[in-house]
């Protein structure tokens, strides 16, 4: 961060007080009311998602320098409920308190496909996290079918090449399309055929922005690999001007609750810096890859030019159409007066 040593010492102050107020609070929940003798404060949190008081509390817990080992949410979790941790108790946590945090549950049906995953075999991988901010992470990047997703081979192109691409404006204008599609960053995918890139889709509000910094933060400091941060990158990318923004706006890609297109393209513009694709994703560097190629063609190129030029609006079109038939009525004119001649 090229702070001095004393803004070091600040921060780790702030990070160590956050700690201990985190390690208090889940203390806190744990004691027994003394008029019920049951943890009533430790149910509120975790498992109703309407409790709105500590809603600043709960992001806190998903913050990468606030993690708790999964070992110690569940010893407290025993405490309070005074039973043995079980995968039911461990499958209505994440259901209430870390599925409506991701950035890419956009609605009722593609919340039923993230519960589906927990109801499934799926469940115990989550109990295998690290974390609440790992299990965040596994929700945002594993396949809904199968997480046991193949190895990644080592990818063949070099970093400038597969992490960035043209803007969304320019690659509409090479006529590549966007498509919405409901689901984690595990559905993105271009197809060739349709020159469309589907994407997922993204709600962004007040608090999306620490959620992607965190995640960034984690797969950046862990042995997970670089899909999430590739999707930023690549997202990034797509998002330069509010022109950009409107067109993965009109897609769908992107529901902006910010109230200004212009206070979330700023947004993108500033979220990679400091950012590094230090792991690659082989089927993201195939597909940015796929579109760099497409973009790149010069008969493309050619193409689009010609196309913006004389068929972008419908008076161009028709004017070009009059004027092909006015040329071919000359023509014939000519040609039948040249042969009347002879």
């Amino acid at each position: 961060l090229n702070l001095p040593r004393s803004d070091f010492d600040w921060l780790q102050l702030v990070v160590t007080i956050d700690t201990v107020f985190i390690h208090e609070f889940l203390l806190f929940l744990s004691k027994e009311d003394p008029t019920t003798g049951v943890c009533k404060y430790f149910t509120i949190f975790f498992f109703n998602n309407d409790f709105t008081f500590n809603s600043r509390v709960r992001r806190d817990f998903l913050l990468v320098g606030n993690q708790i080992p999964m070992s110690y949410v569940k010893k407290i979790t025993e405490i309070a409920m005074n039973r043995n941790f079980s995968l039911d108790v461990l499958e209505k946590t994440v259901r209430r308190f870390i599925v409506p945090r991701i950035p890419f549950n956009s609605s009722q049906r593609v919340q039923t496909r993230f519960e589906k995953l927990l109801e499934s075999e799926d469940i115990k991988l989550i109990d295998k996290c690290e974390h609440l901010l790992h299990a965040l992470y596994f929700l945002c990047t594993e396949t809904f079918e199968d997480s046991k997703r193949p190895s990644e081979r080592p990818s063949s192109y070099s970093d400038e090449e597969s992490h960035h691409i043209p803007t969304a404006s320019e690659l509409s204008k090479a006529g590549i399309s966007f498509k919405a599609c409901e689901g984690n960053v595990s559905v993105m995918k271009y197809e060739k055929r349709k020159l469309q890139l589907h994407l997922p889709r993204l709600i962004v509000y007040e608090g999306t922005e620490d959620v992607l910094r965190n995640l960034i933060a984690y797969e950046q400091a862990s042995k997970e690999g670089g899909e999430f941060t590739m999707y930023v990158v690549i997202m990034d990318s797509l998002i330069d001007t509010t022109e950009d923004l409107a067109i993965l706006t009109k897609a769908r890609v992107i529901v902006n609750h910010l109230g200004s297109d212009q206070k979330l393209v700023k947004m993108w513009n500033k979220m990679c810096k400091n950012v590094v694709t230090i792991r690659s994703c082989k089927r993201l560097d195939d597909m940015t890859h796929n579109i760099l190629k497409h973009y790149r063609e010069p008969l493309r190129s050619m193409y689009v030019e010609f196309r913006e030029k004389f068929f972008s609006r419908p008076w161009l079109t028709a004017s070009v159409i009059s004027a092909i038939l006015l040329l071919v009525l000359t023509l014939l004119q000519t040609v039948y007066a040249i042969v009347g001649y002879y």
